[in-house]
């Protein structure tokens, strides 16, 4: 192996190594901007800054010094920027994780609230939390009182349960259990 084409791959490496460093930043920077609006789980986070790489590795080449790397194209760090760009996000979210910037508790317990707030019952907000990527079957707690939620839904949806005819029950009952609550819990507020 001649001695340019040693010097050739330490440069290369170099490169490699110097756009994997100024993506890491651009991954960094959008992720917290992301989670500075609400937390995220944490494949949600992933799937938005994927949905953003192109403009994430757009941002660091526009930006990078080509002076010292020469020798490179720019299809070579195209080609570079999106086989390393997945990498670095990988490491980057997992460097939130440790610094606990983002966790998968927090986001659970933050959409439970906000979601029971809107009126949804505890089945629903698992499925949906299940579409987001959460595994939820880690025992998160998702610290709302059902009971009450479920109350308040039928209380504004048509009033007193106790004091509805046969056809509003079975509507409240078909209602409700769309908005996620468990039948049993339902048959509870006619019981009451």
């Amino acid at each position: 192996m001649s001695s340019e084409s040693v010097t050739e791959q330490c440069t290369q490496a170099d490169a490699i190594a110097y756009l994997e460093k100024r993506l890491s930043r651009s991954v960094r920077l959008s992720a917290l901007n992301l989670l500075a609006r609400r937390e995220h789980g944490r494949h949600e986070l992933i799937d938005k800054l994927r949905k953003r790489s192109a403009r994430d590795i757009g941002t660091v080449i526009e930006s990078m010094d080509f002076h010292q790397f020469s020798m490179i194209t720019d299809e070579q760090w195209a080609c570079w920027a999106e086989n390393a760009y997945d990498r670095v996000l990988m490491m980057t979210v997992d460097q939130l994780v440790e610094d606990g910037l983002q966790c998968d508790q927090r986001f659970v317990s933050a959409y439970a609230k906000r979601r029971a707030n809107a009126g949804f019952g505890p089945h629903r907000v698992l499925l949906e939390l299940r579409s987001k990527g959460v595994d939820v079957d880690n025992g998160f707690d998702l610290g709302a009182n059902w009971r009450q939620v479920l109350e308040t839904v039928a209380i504004k949806k048509s009033g007193d349960p106790k004091d509805l005819g046969v056809k509003e029950k079975a509507a409240l009952v078909r209602f409700l259990r769309y908005k996620g609550f468990a039948v049993g819990d339902i048959n509870q507020l006619f019981t009451d």
